[in-house]
């Protein structure tokens, strides 16, 4: 004898126009029955007070429970469901029921446990009603087999539903979060049920429930309700004005009144690591404008809306192995894993260009996978080998054709976002034969991988005037190129007075000098720009009255040396901790280095200007506090 499947006699019908969410009333629940099978004896099936209909595999059992050590098992077969129904009474506009239930895994193709109201019809069949149940691939569906979420075998699962019978629709939760709201039922009377069931199905898996409660609601004179909340981020101050009162509060909470109100919500453009991005009401985004003023005339009894906040990706990160250069901190690796959502952009410094025209593959461990999948865009770093001979990489159009050619299959082969590129000492001078050529070099680059959806950034260096400058075509460069990164580094005097005095290796002043000069002189849109500061210092030592020698240091060898900045002080004209100090031989010593304020200042300067991102040399050798800097 084969008894219906539960859920196919209650289908889905058109929402009316007056079906409301009981999640937009505010009731009182009184109890009509709780049950955590603790009365009853392990082994046996608790009737009464439950009646088995159907199939008669139940028992009660101390194997697993929700509380305190008992649950009831039961097991149905196929085509013959095993139902234990507890009757009640209520003539209760709302009822509802809250039950745990758990699923022991995955079984024939149909439901596996099932929590319903239900009326006996005959001895094979019966309705249910505003039911919720676990199928057997996984998903948890309600009445016309509407997917509302997923569970996994093994594991408790807390399911509540408020039934309002005037209306015969139907609210659910699962784990405390409602997943289903006005589910509509097509039962003909829903002031006709005779109890509530818990149900193992076709599917053949034991299913287990605990602390089974079914209850009546009261409604209580209606209230009009704001929930004003943030995602993915809690805490958010947002201001609210209402009939001209203003106040601010922080996320999660809620405005209630007792009429509809008319509400002005203004949320922070930024928050910590966290920027505004637009509204959500009910469910639907507001994203036709950013602005992050909302107002609202909120006649809904119940409403919910949401300041969605995305993580402020701002850095671009050059990586190395961890026996990468001398001045980093060991832990480059480690230090971008640790701290990927806040990186847009990593560039691995695999691949050089040797004298021969050859890649030279130096490629380390380096989990691309792991980047990727977490939103950052990898870029493959191809430098130059000390004292380059560039006219056997782009001496003339056809070499550096063929030079580019050259990167660009090897990149089409590889699973990474783009390039980047970072020729340095490119020498000036047309009479050197590489002045134009390596614009063309970089335009077929370009060419070539956009074919291939791929990214080409550029590192360029920059310096004094007519001595740096003309060896590249910045102008031209940034017309082609997705990114032009110019490295403010290092800030000195041209050689041979580069050594005459110790100087800050990046002042904040000669670093937004360059970025304007990118914009106003070279044209390079601001969308376009992505300016390397250094993160590590320099250590400059007196070697003869007239000669001083620079080491790069890490800011925690420097913070070393100033003792955790006890020594020392803030230089207001660079934008760098300074220290002057003698060694233990009485050398005369100049030490500068960034540290996290010195980042933010130029991040706040730059984004004044349009300029989205930064590029930090290196990772691993920063102020570990930069990774706490907020964008207020």
């Amino acid at each position: 004898m084969e008894k219906a499947l539960s859920l196919m006699l209650v289908t889905l019908i058109a929402f009316s126009m007056l079906s409301v969410s009981l999640t937009q009333v505010k009731a009182q629940e009184t109890i009509l029955f709780f049950d955590d099978f603790e009365s009853y004896t392990i082994g046996t099936r608790p009737s009464p007070p439950w009646e088995f209909w159907f199939g008669q595999d139940g028992e009660i059992v101390s194997s697993t429970y929700v509380s305190p050590t008992r649950s009831l098992r039961l097991l149905g077969s196929w085509a013959w469901s095993t139902e234990a129904i507890r009757r009640f009474t209520s003539s209760a506009t709302i009822i509802g029921y809250e039950v745990y239930g758990k699923v022991e895994g995955f079984g024939k193709p149909y439901a596996s446990l099932t929590v319903a109201c239900v009326k006996w019809t005959s001895p094979t069949t019966s309705d249910v009603v505003a039911g919720v149940s676990f199928w057997y691939d996984g998903t948890i569906i309600v009445a016309g087999r509407k997917p509302i979420g997923t569970y996994e075998p093994g594991k408790w699962y807390k399911i509540k539903v408020l039934f309002d019978r005037n209306y015969n629709t139907y609210d659910v939760w699962v784990d405390d979060v409602l997943k289903a709201s006005s589910v509509p039922t097509s039962y003909a009377n829903p002031y006709d049920i005779e109890g509530f069931a818990v149900m193992s199905e076709w599917a053949e898996v034991s299913c287990y429930f605990d602390d089974v409660k079914v209850f009546e609601t009261i409604v209580l004179p209606s209230l009009y309700t704001l929930h004003v909340q943030s995602n993915p981020v809690t805490g958010i101050p947002i201001t609210y004005k209402i009939e001209g009162y203003v106040a601010a509060q922080q996320t999660n909470f809620d405005i209630i009144k007792e009429s509809p109100f008319t509400v002005i919500l203004t949320a922070p453009l930024s928050y910590a690591n966290y920027k505004f991005s637009y509204w959500v009401i009910n469910g639907v985004n507001i994203v036709e404008s950013n602005s992050v003023i909302l107002r609202l005339d909120n006649q809904c009894k119940e409403r919910t809306v949401v300041a969605i906040y995305e993580k402020v990706r701002r850095f671009f990160g050059w990586v190395f192995s961890d026996a990468g250069p001398k001045y980093t901190s060991g832990n480059t690796l480690k230090d971008f894993y640790d701290h990927v959502d806040q990186f847009k952009f990593v560039s691995p410094d695999w691949y050089i260009v040797n004298n021969s025209g050859k890649i030279v593959d130096r490629h380390f461990d380096f989990d691309v996978d792991y980047a990727r999948k977490n939103g950052v865009l990898v870029l493959p770093k191809f430098g130059n080998q000390e004292n380059p001979d560039y006219t056997k990489i782009f001496g003339n159009d056809t070499i550096a054709n063929s030079t580019a050619d050259m990167i660009a299959d090897f990149v089409s082969a590889m699973n990474v976002d783009g390039v980047n590129i970072d020729f340095e000492s490119i020498p000036n001078g047309p009479w050197l034969g590489v002045n134009n050529h390596f614009t063309t070099f970089i335009k077929r680059l370009v060419e070539r991988l956009h074919l291939q959806s791929k990214i080409v950034t550029v590192a360029v260096e920059v310096g004094w005037g007519a001595l740096w400058a003309p060896a590249i075509d910045y102008k031209a460069l940034g017309e082609v190129v997705d990114y032009l990164i110019p490295m403010v580094y290092p800030y000195r005097s041209p050689w041979p007075f580069s050594n005459l005095k110790p100087v800050c290796e990046s002042p904040t002043w000669w670093m937004r000098d360059w970025a304007n000069r990118f914009i106003n002189t070279y044209k390079v849109p601001s969308e376009k720009l992505i300016i390397a500061i250094p993160v590590y210092g320099v250590d400059w030592t007196k070697k003869t009255p007239i000669f001083w020698e620079p080491t790069p240091v890490t800011f925690n060898q420097a913070e070393s040396i100033t003792n955790n900045r006890d020594k020392g002080k803030w230089d207001e004209g660079t934008g760098t901790w300074s220290y002057d100090y003698r060694d233990q031989n009485g050398i005369e010593h100049k030490l500068w280095y960034p540290i996290s304020r010195s980042v933010k200042e130029r991040i706040d300067i730059l984004s004044s200007m349009g300029i989205k991102y930064i590029a930090i040399w290196a990772v691993g050798q920063e102020d570990p506090s930069i990774w706490n800097i907020g964008t207020d």
